[in-house]
């Protein structure tokens, strides 16, 4: 049995920073929405080349950070012929389905071939306030490991591990005592 796999960090495009500027709290909260890096069309444009080379590779397992969406993961995974499982690893405020602000919902997702029967998946967080799926109180970086314990046609146990440790750059003191915390807690030197 050959397995391919793929971890890739998608960018959503985000700025992470709530626009308009300079508006209250409570409209951030209400109507905010993420600013972006990317003109209008270049996410398209980037995900039908993400597609494209995937198709290309024939992965059995792809590991993906920072997906802007559960239905931006559901929709990849539609076009590969893939399963997926998918988590939220930013969000501002949520409680079930009500998210503050709306739209808001970047996430990790595994992907993986039918063939390769799902007996398990989870996820723990490592960092930051998303407790679940629909519950988070959540104003900084949150980082979090999804697992999935796959069965291949063979009868083989696969475990697979996806995690994004951090969403921001690791270039001031701060970023790197976070980083040396988050590898002392997790196995890491």
């Amino acid at each position: 049995e050959v397995l391919r796999c793929v971890q890739i960090n998608v960018w959503s495009g985000s700025t992470y920073e709530l626009e308009p500027a300079g508006a209250s709290t409570l409209y951030h909260l209400l109507w905010g929405r993420f600013g972006s890096f990317e003109p209008e069309g270049q996410a398209a444009e980037r995900y039908r080349a993400l597609v494209s080379e995937l198709h290309r590779l024939r992965p059995s397992i792809v590991c993906v950070n920072e997906a802007d969406s559960e239905a931006w993961v559901r929709q990849l995974a539609e076009d590969l012929g893939l399963a997926s499982i998918w988590h939220p690893g930013v969000a501002v405020v949520r409680l079930g389905p009500v998210a503050l602000p709306p739209g808001i919902e970047e996430g990790d997702a595994i992907l993986f071939h039918p063939q390769l029967q799902c007996e398990h998946a989870a996820r723990r967080a490592l960092s930051g306030s998303v407790w679940g799926s629909r519950l988070a109180a959540n104003f900084g970086d949150a980082t979090q490991a999804l697992s999935v314990r796959l069965r291949t046609p063979a009868g083989r146990r696969l475990f697979v591990l996806g995690t994004h440790w951090r969403a921001t750059l690791i270039e001031d003191e701060v970023g790197s005592q976070e980083a040396e915390a988050l590898a002392s807690t997790y196995g890491g030197k």
